[in-house]
């Protein structure tokens, strides 16, 4: 899994596409849409890894819509029945100020969720993940 953090050389372009592209995610999930056309960059490939590896969607692959042209990432949504297993997507950090949490509160943010993604010195992971490791971060997104 690719290396991505935002805590300390947090970048704007990047936490702004990587917004763009859960709001395209939200946008499919509510159109349950079984999958969604997302910008390739490196912090939608981490959090799509995370995702793979928790089991919330069916896989990923990537596309370009010419030999030179941007490349896309084409995520395929899993579903239970007629009902997407994500049911929603929430951001928690804010594109001007990163929200940087303890390992303890970072916790308190599972217990509400299914799964909570966070930037951390390792890379985005889950809250589960950052509780036994013993380390805080920064949220980025939590699935209900």
């Amino acid at each position: 899994m690719p290396h991505v953090s935002f805590i300390g050389k947090r970048k704007l372009s990047i936490m702004k596409k990587l917004i763009k592209n859960i709001d395209r995610m939200k946008k499919a999930i509510s159109g349950q849409k079984s999958f969604s056309l997302l910008d390739k960059d490196i912090s939608t490939l981490s959090i799509l890894d995370v995702l793979w590896d928790n089991g919330f969607i069916l896989g990923y692959e990537i596309i370009s819509s010419s030999r030179k042209g941007p490349f896309f990432l084409k995520l395929f949504f899993k579903f239970h029945g007629r009902e997407n297993v994500i049911k929603d997507i929430i951001v928690f950090s804010a594109t001007t100020r990163p929200l940087f949490l303890k390992a303890s509160d970072v916790s308190k943010l599972s217990l509400k969720h299914n799964l909570v993604l966070v930037s951390t010195k390792k890379g985005i992971i889950t809250a589960q993940e950052c509780l036994s490791d013993g380390m805080g971060g920064c949220p980025v997104c939590a699935l209900a």
